[in-house]
């Protein structure tokens, strides 16, 4: 029989879903649809508590959707004919290996459910399903910091239990994820499609590499456009498509397994991924080659928490720590988000959204402010340098210029008086020659009177060639002065501008050396208060007459002979140790309920003897801290009774004391 299609297999991946497919061991696809839609088969997936909302039949998918699928199925001869073999339900047990039961009384599907569908020929095509429950949503979160989750090894365990060879393998969401890594890691698989399956973390790349490279072209990733599931963390499918759909009602619609096929159960044509997708790809990738462990871990446990209801028999995450990874993911989309705002949109715009998150969420958001507000002033400032050196560059090609046209001008003019200088020889020569008949001493004085027109003529000649020179020289060192005084004053700026800034970065680190000094005071103050347990108690009342005699004798001294006891410093002490006893006890509390919690999840997890020997040390170890806790706390009431007693016999000896010295009587 010829290999399923892509659109068969996707209904077999809906299939899935529905309660009464992986149990039916040996029975044809065709009998279980027909008592899907002709018996009461549909009603065991019903989730009775949701009746009129979107999770009253699973994937949030209406009972008509649900019917279309199966009608497609119905239709299908090749589906009909497949039997199901090796089913697995996903029941999961507790820590105390009880099976986990929901509030109607069945067990509750919380890990992997898979099945085997096999052709009368005997081929076999594995379909894993989507995420099941709390256990896997936290199985979903450590795939974004391991290279193996117990889920992927469980998926990879199943297909390796299997007797037949060259298997297609399938499936949706989670499932998706499961199918690319049994196609990486196992020799059986030979064709994998995975719908809407997320990525993988870089641990599981390098870890994989070379395997990743041998097997990737077995895997096809098909992702409906808008998915927000596959494109998270990073793909290893060797072919990815991505489908056209409907505009869904709601964003979250987008991830439901039957909007890419059309209503005859085919796949629809092929389109380009959505904008949303691609940010959230470059979004989680960028987190998870930029966050280190353990941070990165604690983080996306925390976010994955969200998804999770804690009411499947397994602890999640506290809301401390789903709000803390909140933010610590938020603290990585603002860097992200804000530099591709400015590559797209300009540093402008990146001031202005920084702007509004830091008013929003000043704590988290107001650095990336501050630097964008950096970045903008200093573009503000390269700007009106540039602006500035532009200017003077200006200036000084202008004045260059004009010392040019003063040369060229000064040329003219000596040129000018040289032609009128000959044209003045030649008319004298012409009346030269018509004076020869006059006297010679006229005839004498007529070249005298030559010789000085000729020494008059280079005079001026000379003269206004010397004029305009020195105008020409004195321009050349006005602009070599000008331009010399800018060059000065654009470096003094940005001197100055430099100087600025690192002053500025030599306070806030400064400021920085500061905080953490405070905070390593903070990390001994416990130590410090815990010194006051082992203060040695007040010298012995065997000194009392002695310490009495110091007392009178200062009475004589006081002009207002009465005893000053500082009553005030007594309840002050006893106020330290009660808040004291109090931080205790709050702090011994938030220790022990961490201890309790990671201790639970670690025997949750791990069922190897040793571990669960090291669990129950844990609780006996946090068993033996309450009883020293109470220890410590019956003491400190011990030392509060005590100052009251001593409080009391102050004022005691007081009274005597004042009634002794007011009768005068001497000690």
């Amino acid at each position: 029989m010829a290999e399923l299609k892509e659109n068969q297999l996707l209904l077999l991946n809906n299939l899935i879903y529905l309660q009464g497919v992986a149990d039916s061991n040996n029975k044809k696809v065709g009998d279980i649809v027909d008592s899907f839609l002709y018996g009461n088969g549909l009603d065991k997936s019903r989730n009775l508590g949701k009746i009129g909302t979107d999770d009253e039949y699973p994937c949030k998918m209406s009972k008509e959707e649900w019917l279309v699928i199966l009608r497609a199925i119905e239709k299908d001869s090749q589906l009909r004919s497949l039997t199901v073999a090796d089913g697995r339900t996903g029941v999961m047990f507790d820590k105390n290996g009880k099976t986990i039961r929901g509030s109607d009384g069945k067990p509750l599907e919380a890990g992997m459910r898979a099945a085997t569908f096999v052709d009368p020929q005997g081929e076999a095509t594995v379909v894993f399903r989507g995420t099941g429950g709390d256990y896997e949503w936290h199985d979903n979160g450590q795939g974004g910091y391991l290279s193996d989750t117990q889920q992927q090894i469980a998926a990879l365990e199943y297909i390796e239990s299997l007797k037949y060879e060259n298997i297609t393998v399938t499936g949706h969401s989670k499932g998706g994820n499961k199918t690319q890594y049994v196609a990486i890691l196992s020799d059986k698989v030979d064709r994998a499609l995975s719908f809407d399956g997320q990525g993988f973390s870089k641990e599981f790349i390098e870890k994989y590499k070379d395997r990743i490279e041998a097997n990737k072209h077995k895997i096809t990733s098909v992702s409906a456009k808008d998915d927000f599931v596959n494109c998270l963390l990073n793909p290893i499918a060797g072919t990815i498509k991505y489908i056209e759909t409907d505009k869904q009602e709601q964003f979250i619609y987008n991830h439901r397994p039957n909007i890419i096929l059309d209503e005859n159960g085919q796949v629809r044509e092929l389109a380009e991924q959505g904008d949303i997708p691609k940010f959230i790809n470059e979004f989680t990738i960028y987190i998870n080659e930029t966050m280190e462990e353990p941070y990165r871990s604690y983080a996306l446990d925390g976010v994955l928490a969200f998804m999770e209801s804690g009411a499947e028999g397994f602890e999640k995450e506290g809301d401390f720590q789903k709000w803390v990874g909140a933010a610590m993911v938020l603290s990585h989309l603002d860097d992200y988000a804000f530099s591709k705002i400015a590559e797209e949109y300009g540093d402008e715009v990146e001031l202005v959204v920084t702007f509004i998150a830091a008013y929003l969420f000043p704590y988290i958001f107001a650095d990336d402010f501050l630097k964008s507000l950096g970045k903008n002033i200093m573009n503000g400032i390269n700007y009106v340098m540039d602006k500035l050196n532009q200017f003077g560059d200006w200036i000084v090609k202008q004045l260059t210029i004009a010392a040019a046209k003063l040369v060229k001008a000064g040329k003219m003019v000596g040129d000018a008086l040289t032609r009128f200088a000959e044209q003045v020889k030649t008319e004298w020569g012409k009346f030269k020659e018509r004076a020869k008949e006059l006297a010679k001493d006229i005839a004498v004085a007529g070249v005298r009177a030559a010789q000085a027109i000729e020494r008059f003529k280079e005079k001026v000649k000379n003269a206004v060639t010397s004029f305009f020179r020195s105008i020409a020289e004195r321009t050349k060192k006005i602009i070599a002065a000008i331009k010399q005084a800018w060059d000065k004053t654009v470096n003094d700026v940005s001197n100055s501008v430099n100087t600025a800034i690192n002053e500025a970065k030599a306070g806030l680190s400064k400021r920085y050396d500061a905080f953490k000094s405070n905070i390593k005071l903070l990390a001994q103050l416990p130590k410090r208060a815990a010194g006051m347990l082992t203060a040695r108690k007040a010298p012995s009342s065997g000194k009392n007459k002695n310490y009495t005699a110091k007392i009178i004798k200062g009475y004589g001294s006081h002009t207002s002979v009465k005893l000053a006891v500082d009553f005030s410093r007594l309840n002050h002490l006893k106020l330290k140790f009660k808040n004291f006893e109090d931080y205790l006890g709050s702090r011994v509390q938030q220790m022990l309920s961490q201890a309790e919690r990671i201790s639970s999840s670690t025997g949750r997890s791990y069922s190897e003897s040793n571990v669960q020997r090291q669990v129950h040390q844990v609780h006996r170890a946090c068993d033996q801290v309450r009883q020293r806790h109470r220890k410590v706390a019956a003491e400190l009431q011990s030392k509060a009774k005590f100052l009251t007693h001593a409080e009391e016999q102050y004022r005691k000896i007081e009274r005597m004391i004042s009634k002794d010295i007011s009768m005068g009587v001497s000690f």
